[in-house]
């Protein structure tokens, strides 16, 4: 049984999106102070003007880093995720509604390894299964 035929059956999401969400998920109680962890030494948030048009005060600021030690250690890596969280998403104070915003949110654009049509296997219908059974056979990426 292939793992998209698992996911289907057992009606959960890929481990990539389940893990980009326990990071977000701990990612928005360091930033609560729901932890033991102080914020300000792993995160900082953009204090640009507050003039600039567009300012967002729950935006983070993406540290620079060099190897590859420092892109995927969880502050580093986990500021990408929630920067590209809705506004919404990311000016709520309650935990639940943080958790039930993140099930509306698109994350296939942090998806490496494999299709992102997988990620809508629960309510496609038949053509569109075949759809993307064709494209991972032929390794095309079939939703953009």
């Amino acid at each position: 049984m292939s793992y998209s035929d698992r996911l289907a059956i057992l009606d959960i999401e890929l481990l990539e999106i389940r893990r980009i969400k326990s990071d977000l998920i701990m990612c928005f109680k360091i930033l609560h102070n729901l932890t033991c962890l102080d914020v300000n030494n792993y995160f900082i948030y953009d204090c640009r003007d507050l003039c600039v048009r567009g300012y967002d005060d729950k935006r983070l600021v993406q540290p620079a880093t060099i190897t590859n030690l420092g892109v995927n250690n969880f502050f580093n890596r986990s500021v990408r995720y929630w920067n590209s969280l809705s506004y919404e998403s990311r000016a709520t104070s309650s935990l639940n509604v943080f958790k039930t915003l993140l099930n509306s949110h698109d994350f296939s654009q942090f998806l490496k390894g494999m299709c992102k049509c997988i990620l809508y296997f629960t309510c496609m219908s038949a053509y569109r299964f075949l759809t993307c059974i064709l494209c991972l056979y032929y390794n095309y990426t079939c939703m953009k």
